[in-house]
C-alpha cells in the first residue's frame, strides 16, 4: 500500500507547485512557471525538490515596479468598506508599521527571507496580538498584489518558517531619552501625547491610562486616582471595568499618584481643549467620538514618538518600566515604589521585572525625575 504523504509546496514570485509521491515510488513536481504547466519527475523527493527549485529560479520575474506601499493603499481601499471603527483603526496602525518598514520595496523583489527578518524584528517590540495583526494585514496586502497580477505567488512566510519566536523585549528609555521624550510630549498638543506623558510620569499601565476618567483626576490637588482598567471579552471587544490588574489580590492596585507640575498643566490643557471642542466625555484621553482610545492608537503612538524624537522604540508598557526603574535608581524606598506601582507590599514582581539597571547609562537620573521622586515620597 502506498504511504500517503502530504504534498510539499514550493513557490517563488514567478511560479508555484507541489511535490508528491507516485505509485511507482518516484516523486513528481507539478506546477506553473510563467503561466505554463510544468511536470518534473525524479527518483527521490529531494531530487524532485532540487529540480523544481532550479526550474522555478529560471522563470522570468514579473516586470512590475509597483511597491508594497501601492499594494497597501489598494488593499486598504477595499478592506475598510463596511468595517467598524475599531477594525479600521487596527488596519491603519498595521499598515503604518508595514509601509514604514517595507513600503518603498517593489513587491516583485520581496522574498520570504526578507519578510522573516522583518517579522523577527517586530516580535522584539510588539506583543502576540499585534504580531498576529501585522502578519494578517501583510499577508492580505500581498494577496492583493497577487490578485492584481503584480506577482504570481505571495512570498509571505508560513507561521512555522524560521526560528522560534524570540522572547519579546520590554526595553526602557535611557535617562537622556527620558528627558527628550518628556520635553516633546509636554510641547505637543494631542490626546495621544498627553496619554503617553501620563504613563511616563505616573507609571500607569496602558489600559489604566486609556480608562482614566476625569472624576479620578484632581487638577487643583495635582493628584490622580487609579480605579479602572480595560478588559477584552470573549469576542475581543474592549470594555472599561471598575477594576485594576492587581486588585483581585488586594486593594493595592487602587492607588493615588501625585502629578508633577508639567503633567498637571498638560492635563488641564487637555480638559480645556475638550471643552472648546464641545466634547462631552468622561474620559481624559478620548477619540473624536468621545470613546476611550483604542489599543492600536496607543501602539502606533509609541512608534511615532520614537520616530519624531529619534529615541529608542519601546512598547507602551515600556513607559511604565522607565518610570519605575528611574524611581529605583533615584533611591526611592521599595515600599513607596510598590505603592506607586500598585503592587502588594510583599510582592517581588517590581524588583524582578520592573527595575532595570540605569547605571550602564552613566547618567544621574535625579535631574530628570527629581520632581517625581519628591512627589512620590512618603504620604
Amino acid at each position: 500500500m502506498t504511504r500517503k504523504t502530504r504534498p510539499k509546496r514550493l513557490s517563488l514570485g514567478y511560479g508555484r507547485g507541489a511535490v508528491e509521491p507516485l505509485d511507482s515510488g518516484s516523486w513528481r513536481w507539478q506546477g506553473t512557471i510563467d503561466g505554463e504547466r510544468v511536470s518534473i519527475t525524479r527518483p527521490t523527493q529531494s531530487e524532485a525538490i532540487a529540480a523544481a527549485e532550479v526550474a522555478l529560479s529560471q522563470g522570468s520575474k514579473p516586470s512590475t515596479t509597483q511597491t508594497l506601499a501601492e499594494a497597501a493603499e489598494g488593499w486598504r481601499a477595499i478592506a475598510v468598506v463596511g468595517r467598524r471603527g475599531a477594525t479600521v483603526q487596527g488596519y491603519a496602525w498595521a499598515l503604518d508599521v508595514i509601509v514604514a518598514e517595507l513600503g518603498a520595496k517593489p513587491v516583485a523583489e520581496l522574498t520570504r527571507a526578507n519578510l522573516r527578518s522583518v517579522l523577527a524584528r517586530w516580535t522584539k517590540h510588539y506583543g502576540s496580538g499585534s504580531i498576529a495583526k501585522l502578519r494578517s494585514v501583510l499577508g492580505r496586502v500581498l494577496e492583493f498584489a497577487v490578485d492584481a497580477g503584480w506577482i504570481i505567488a505571495s512570498p509571505m512566510p508560513k507561521r512555522t518558517d524560521g526560528a522560534p519566536r524570540p522572547k519579546r523585549e520590554t526595553p526602557h528609555l535611557s535617562p537622556a531619552d527620558f528627558a527628550t521624550v518628556r520635553r516633546f510630549l509636554v510641547a505637543e498638543h494631542s490626546t495621544t501625547h498627553a496619554a503617553f506623558l501620563t504613563m511616563l510620569l505616573t507609571g500607569l499601565r496602558p489600559g489604566e491610562a486609556r480608562a482614566l476618567r476625569w472624576d479620578c483626576v484632581e487638577l487643583d490637588a495635582a493628584r490622580l486616582h487609579v480605579r479602572r482598567s480595560i478588559e477584552r471579552d470573549d469576542e475581543g471587544v474592549e470594555h472599561v471595568v471598575d477594576d485594576v490588574k492587581t486588585s483581585r489580590y488586594g486593594d493595592e492596585g487602587r492607588r493615588s499618584i501625585p502629578l508633577p507640575p508639567d503633567l498637571a498643566a498638560v492635563l488641564r490643557r487637555q480638559l480645556d481643549e475638550q471643552h472648546r471642542a464641545g466634547m462631552i466625555t468622561p474620559y481624559v484621553f478620548a477619540d473624536d467620538a468621545g470613546a476611550f482610545l483604542s489599543r492600536y492608537v496607543i501602539e502606533h503612538g509609541a512608534t511615532a514618538i520614537a520616530r519624531d524624537t529619534a529615541t529608542r522604540l519601546i512598547s507602551p508598557n515600556g513607559y511604565r518600566h522607565t518610570f519605575l526603574s528611574m524611581l529605583a535608581d533615584s533611591g526611592l524606598p521599595s515600599a513607596t515604589r510598590k505603592r506607586l506601582a500598585g503592587h502588594k507590599a510583599n510582592s517581588t514582581v517590581l524588583e524582578a521585572h520592573y527595575t532595570h539597571d540605569m547605571r550602564g547609562d552613566d547618567v544621574d537620573t535625579t535631574p530628570y525625575l527629581g520632581d517625581v521622586v519628591e512627589l512620590g515620597g512618603p504620604k
